[in-house]
């Protein structure tokens, strides 16, 4: 069902839920953004933070299904554009379970927790192989435990 709202409402309701996704309150941006969805499904922007906010909240098959709608309407918007890939490129992209494995505990072990160069492809090939296979408990203990060791500030 569509949301109805002025130019003034709809500004003020996104400039709210940038600001509390930019300072971490996942909860209460998903409950804006989500409202702006209702208000312009076919914004894809709105599809592409909803799908990091849910990836934050570890909802990991919201996720996946706001990361669909954004490829769609992407492919509507720019159809001579090399689209995203979709999620089973990505997992193909994300190589060897295995090895991405040993490459994360590698950067677990040997980099410095207040290292400015570290790596989050490895972390987020890693969760990402989990997702696809279902384990999202396991996905979600890669996130957090990648969080807590270089940016244990944030909450």
């Amino acid at each position: 069902m569509k949301e109805e709202m002025t130019y003034e409402e709809y500004h003020a309701l996104t400039l709210q839920a940038v600001d509390e996704y930019n300072n971490d309150d996942y909860r209460q941006a998903l409950e804006k953004f989500s409202r702006l969805e209702k208000a312009n499904f076919n914004n894809r922007k709105i599809h592409e933070v909803l799908c990091y906010i849910y990836l934050n909240l570890g909802d990991f098959r919201q996720a996946q299904k706001q990361y669909d709608i954004y490829l769609k309407l992407a492919a509507e918007e720019n159809p001579h554009l090399r689209l995203p890939r979709s999620f089973s490129e990505v997992i193909t992209e994300c190589g060897d379970m295995k090895e991405t494995e040993t490459e994360y505990t590698q950067i677990m072990k040997t980099e410095p927790a207040d290292s400015s160069s570290v790596d989050f492809e490895i972390p987020i090939k890693l969760c990402l192989l989990y997702i696809n296979k279902g384990d999202y408990k396991k996905a979600e203990e890669i996130i957090s435990g990648f969080k807590n060791r270089f940016y244990p500030h944030k909450s």
